[in-house]
């Protein structure tokens, strides 16, 4: 039977994934992804690294207590030969022949080179994703801004409560505008 000691050798792949709450809190997040549920939080990178063998041991030991599966580290990353065996219809088989002779090149090279593009196509979309979304959080952070300026030397501040309003607030029309 494997025991603690066993599970604790095995190398799992870690991720770091830093954290911005929306107060401007930042903390760090520590994912073991081949350990399901397996998560830790803290202030730092330093403080995540003193404490992940002791969050890992208590993990195992839970898992090893409720006689339940615990994952071996996916060692397939390190299987890539390049090569691989796939099956596909024939009519797709002739319509990439088709696409591969009208481009040039071996049917290999076609294959390869959509599955490249498919695969950016991808990872772009994942990126403009996070982009949007970003994009959005800042629309719904609605700011105010203050604008002073002077009429007739007298102050007057005036509360703008969008960027939209302050772009089309004319402030060429005032005297002296400091922001």
């Amino acid at each position: 039977m494997k025991n603690l000691e066993y599970y604790m050798n095995l190398k799992y792949q870690i991720q770091i994934n830093p954290i911005e709450e929306d107060d401007g809190e930042e903390y760090f997040q520590l994912v073991i992804p081949d350990l399901p549920g397996f998560k830790i939080y803290e202030d730092s990178i330093q403080e995540l690294m003193e404490n992940v063998e002791d969050a890992k041991a208590a993990w195992f030991i839970s898992r090893i207590t409720e006689k339940k599966e615990i994952p071996m580290p996916n060692t397939i990353k390190n299987n890539y030969s390049g090569r691989i065996t796939l099956r596909i219809a024939k009519s797709l088989h002739r319509e990439l022949s088709i696409g591969a002779m009208q481009d040039g090149i071996s049917l290999n090279s076609y294959i390869s080179n959509l599955l490249l593009l498919n695969n950016n196509q991808n990872a772009m979309q994942d990126k403009f994703d996070a982009i949007r979304k970003s994009i959005e959080r800042l629309e719904s952070l609605k700011k105010t801004y203050y604008v002073t300026y002077n009429i007739s030397n007298a102050q007057e501040n005036t509360r703008i409560k969008s960027v939209d309003a302050l772009s089309s607030f004319s402030l060429k029309s005032f005297e002296g505008v400091q922001v």
